[in-house]
């Protein structure tokens, strides 16, 4: 983006260091800061309202772009709207020279009222250039959903400007013309969408560099050529990239910075978890085996159970019949003497002698039960 590229691109401006050059600097690089237009005798009008601005950039055949403060001030606090007549300033704009010039002049207004109808003004200069008739693009501009800033952007520059849809009084741009009415499209469409997109400064370089740099690109330059040119650039949009790659550079060093802090935080916490899992995994063992040794104690318990249930059912049912028998042979004896008493005369003697042996058997068989 040197001078000579610049008097390429607008071949209405004379590089003299007092004009605008719109194409080859940012707008921050650019003194479009108020207009000076010079009337039939060459003395200076001073420039105070929205329409005069307008008719001065589009009507002038040789417009100087320089505003004074007061000029910038008065254009600033400006009420009036913007007609819709003075579209018609715009339909000879052919390659955007004079818009572009416009917008530029836009970005250092004071007043928001008068920088939203210049805004607005250049959005409906475009959607009536048939640069802007191809679709998604026409689509964004008329605000309907779904269309992406990059979509219509492909749209403004995948089409061939030598061949626009011109009105039938108007002939084909010639291909240097073609070449000027796209730069200036591209540059309109961006300046234009700035606002409402992401104010992503590297996006925006992204693009440039797709759709405006690409014939400037490094291709299979080797580094002492790449080298070579970077030296002999004099363009503020050069020391602008390297700030802007310098910030991301360094944004993206402390990106990485945190990310190493964090991955180092993450491994320590890794490590004690892995610590605590050896731990957690060294008891969850402890307590298996334990288990496993309650659990075979268990089981002996239940068979020494089964085996002392077994031992005592035999021994309860032995000592229950040898009670019984016991007990039947003693009532026996009894009910013998029983009937001896009940003789005639009764047999007094039948019957202690049975009692006796009844009372000595019940006495055995208790010592037997209590050993």
């Amino acid at each position: 983006m040197n001078s000579s590229k610049l008097t390429e691109n607008n071949p209405n401006l004379e590089t003299d260091p007092g004009q605008v050059e719109p194409i080859s600097e940012p707008v921050s690089g650019i003194d479009a800061t108020a207009v000076k237009a010079k009337s039939s005798k060459g003395s200076v009008v001073t420039i105070h309202s929205l329409e005069q601005l307008l008719r001065e950039i589009y009507e002038s055949a040789k417009p100087r772009l320089k505003l004074e403060r007061t000029e910038i001030l008065a254009i600033g606090s400006d009420q009036s709207v913007i007609g819709s007549e003075l579209l018609s300033l715009a339909k000879n704009d052919r390659t955007l020279d004079r818009t572009w010039q416009l917008m530029l002049i836009n970005t250092n207004l004071e007043g928001p009222a008068a920088k939203a109808q210049i805004t607005e003004f250049v959005r409906n200069v475009l959607i009536g250039h048939p640069a802007f008739h191809v679709r998604p693009l026409s689509d964004f501009l008329d605000g309907k959903l779904g269309v992406t800033e990059d979509q219509a952007l492909r749209g403004l520059v995948s089409q061939n400007y030598t061949s626009l849809p011109w009105p039938s009084d108007m002939p084909p741009l010639k291909k240097v013309q073609a070449t000027k009415c796209k730069s200036n499209a591209l540059q309109c469409f961006l300046l234009l969408i700035w606002p409402t997109a992401d104010k992503s400064l590297t996006q925006l370089l992204s693009r440039l560099r797709t759709h405006v740099w690409a014939r400037s690109g490094t291709g299979k330059k080797s580094e002492s050529q790449l080298a070579l040119a970077l030296m002999q650039s004099r363009d503020a949009a050069t020391a602008i990239v390297y700030d802007i790659l310098t910030t991301e550079n360094a944004k993206i060093a402390d990106v990485l910075e945190a990310a190493r802090d964090d991955e180092q935080r993450a491994v320590s916490r890794a490590k004690k978890a892995e610590l605590k899992l050896s731990e957690l995994e060294a008891n969850v063992e402890e307590q298996q085996t334990r288990i496993d040794e309650l659990t075979e104690q268990l089981r002996s318990l239940k068979e020494e159970f089964a085996n002392y249930k077994s031992l005592a059912t035999d021994q309860y049912e032995t000592i229950r019949g040898r009670v019984l028998g016991r007990l039947r042979s003693e009532l026996s004896l009894l009910d013998t003497g029983l009937q001896a008493l009940r003789r005639d005369p009764p047999k007094v003697h039948v019957m202690i002698d049975h009692a006796d042996r009844a009372i000595e058997g019940l006495k055995g068989e208790i010592a037997k039960l209590e050993e």
